[in-house]
């Protein structure tokens, strides 16, 4: 095996077992507030974007704008969103999360957040150094991908 394929191997690895103790996190959260993964991904989407339409959200699931509408509906009787109507257009409607809404948001980020921290603890502290100098160059390159990647996608 070249260093290469030792190094693949080695963040195919991490990344499972990380992706696995993520879902487990996540699935107590889904299962503790009865959500969905549609409803998860929407809560998560408006964190990060902030206020968007029925059209937005169904875009970034994969559904139509209809069964969007009613997952949103779902999560508005829930408290975790509230629609408003656009600045742009009174006739469209805008999602947001409610301070509720937020709030869950910020729990499954910090659970996210324990998880590494909780696995960073568990380095031994002469090979933290070289792991902060492996992971500064896994991120440099991933931001390369990630940016000539977007710039592909955005001209198509």
């Amino acid at each position: 095996m070249n260093e290469s394929e030792k190094i693949m191997a080695s963040i195919h690895e991490f990344a499972g077992i990380f992706s696995r103790l993520s879902v487990l996190q996540m699935k107590k959260i889904m299962d503790e507030n009865s959500l969905s993964n549609s409803q998860i991904i929407s809560l998560m989407h408006m964190n990060r974007q902030g206020p968007c339409g029925i059209s937005q959200i169904a875009s970034q699931l994969g559904k139509t704008d209809a069964a969007s509408s009613q997952m949103v509906q779902r999560l508005v009787e829930m408290g975790l969103v509230e629609r408003a109507e656009s600045l742009q257009d009174r006739r469209a409607k805008q999602i947001s999360l409610t301070v509720k809404g937020k709030k869950l948001v910020d729990q499954m980020v910090e659970n996210r957040r324990g998880l590494i921290e909780a696995i960073v603890d568990n380095l031994p502290l002469e090979k933290r150094e070289a792991t902060i100098e492996a992971i500064t160059l896994l991120v440099g390159s991933a931001r390369e991908y990630e940016k000539s990647h977007y710039e592909n996608t955005k001209k198509t």
